[in-house]
């Protein structure tokens, strides 16, 4: 059989059809199809984009999946948000498939908040984060000169009167019953965050490559550092000899912290765990042997609670209030924590002590 005579601008690699052409001195490579037919159509249709590109003339037929993917791609080289936006964009379009970016308007990105309220547990903040995902991306693709305009442009975020989470620091004495109460591979957890500052995603991607037996510091890697910079931060005694354990039981890639019945890293498992001993036995009864639950010791933290002002993060506050209301310096503790600014740090301390003061308050019989 004689091969079959392509089109200019076509190309097979395997059985897979790309387009290949220039124009303006500009190589234009893309993926076509491994169907002949559909792939002529397809470089047919790219070759009109890109002549009306050349005299500014743009419409909002630009596929989905290939500016989703795009997109996806510049997250994950200059964000830290590419797992966060492609989970945003997934749950999009299982609301209702897009082909173009043509067929997102107003109406379904209303329909799409109407439909993501209507679960019931998700609030109207999240909802709006989704969306703003989704704004970026649209906006990048102007920008990228992949579409006209952004068709969701302008649309008003959702309205709520739900108040932002204001996290308090806990008390020594709530530090040493969450402690107290916890499993020992749990208990070591806890401790590294209220002497580290670190935030969950930095402490459970730590391997034991990371750890400095010489300098008693671990290094949090740019990929996994908020701010994108690596730092070395220090460590305490207690935590020093956990690692130098750890590491005669594992290889030097393999995380410190682990679910010790898996042997895999932490992941969001860690904040059920910790809502679980900070928090108040659900079933509340005060004699423990009448309770049913699998764990019979919390450290009754008040309002450790999903949506509460206290989470896994109020141990990173923990240690920057108790940091510098112990004598650190609030530079250092920036530099621990990795704050871009020292007003960022500072802010953390005084919202802190600012709510510990109204505690205070609060707690008067007269109050």
């Amino acid at each position: 059989m004689s091969a079959r005579k392509l089109p200019p601008g076509m190309r097979l690699r395997g059985k897979v059809y790309y387009a290949w052409f220039r124009h303006q001195n500009q190589l234009i490579r893309k993926r076509l199809s491994s169907d002949f037919n559909s792939a002529k159509k397809m470089l047919t249709e790219l070759r009109a984009r890109v002549e009306l590109a050349a005299f500014g003339l743009l419409d909002n037929k630009y596929p989905w999946d290939e500016l989703k993917r795009e997109f996806l791609k510049w997250a994950k080289q200059t964000t830290r948000m590419e797992r966060e936006y492609r989970q945003h964009l997934d749950k999009f379009e299982s609301y209702r498939p897009v082909v173009t970016v043509a067929m997102i308007t107003p109406s379904l990105v209303i329909g799409y908040r109407e439909w993501r309220q209507s679960m019931g547990n998700v609030c109207p903040r999240t909802v709006n984060k989704e969306i703003t995902t989704l704004n970026i991306c649209l906006n990048k693709a102007v920008k990228w000169r992949r579409i006209e305009s952004n068709p969701i442009k302008g649309l008003e975020p959702l309205k709520h009167d739900i108040k932002r989470k204001v996290r308090r620091a806990l008390s020594p004495d709530e530090v040493k019953r969450l402690i107290d109460v916890s499993p020992p591979h749990l208990a070591i957890v806890w401790k590294t965050f209220v002497s580290t500052g670190l935030r969950k995603d930095e402490l459970i991607n730590l391997t034991l490559d990371d750890y400095d037996a010489d300098e008693k510091t671990v290094t949090v890697r740019s990929e996994f550092a908020k701010s994108g910079k690596a730092r070395d931060v220090p460590l305490i005694d207690s935590i020093v000899e956990f690692i130098e354990q750890r590491k005669d039981e594992a290889a030097p890639t393999d995380p410190i912290f682990v679910v010790p019945r898996t042997g895999h890293p932490w992941r969001n498992n860690l904040l059920s765990r910790f809502y679980a001993y900070a928090g108040t036995c659900p079933c509340k009864k005060k004699d423990l042997a009448k309770c049913r639950c699998l764990i019979k010791q919390r450290a009754e933290i008040e309002d450790a609670r999903p949506n509460g002002s206290v989470d896994i993060h109020s141990l990173r506050v923990t240690f920057v209030t108790e940091a510098i209301n112990n004598g650190a310096s609030p530079r250092a503790v920036q530099v621990i924590v990795g704050h871009a600014t020292l007003e960022m740090t500072m802010d953390i301390y005084t919202k802190a002590t600012d709510q510990s003061k109204r505690n205070a308050l609060d707690s008067l019989p007269w109050a």
